[in-house]
């Protein structure tokens, strides 16, 4: 760590710089807060990607429900339909 004051180089849990005197207990407590908001930050970006991760697969989940929808009834009703139509063209001939 360096001193805010004189920029020597001083240890990262000295009170005061030896070389100047001033005051490091402020830049201990930035120090702390610094590692507090990093901590926080790293929370804020799990949560983001756990909310990305539920979204996805919501998603993926509405597009299964989509898919079975088409296939148990969509498929069935234009199978039939394809059906009647082939058949009345076939039978009016």
């Amino acid at each position: 760590m360096y001193c805010q004051n004189c920029g020597a180089k001083i240890d990262k849990d000295a009170k005061y710089c030896e070389f100047c005197g001033y005051s490091n207990e402020d830049d201990l407590h930035l120090v702390d807060k610094d590692k507090k908001i990093q901590e926080l930050e790293a929370k804020i970006a799990q949560l983001e990607n756990n909310v990305i991760k539920t979204n996805k697969n919501e998603i993926q989940s509405g597009l299964n429900n989509k898919m079975m929808f088409i296939f148990i009834f969509v498929f069935p009703i234009a199978f039939l339909v394809f059906f009647f139509v082939l058949f009345f063209i076939l039978t009016n001939r």
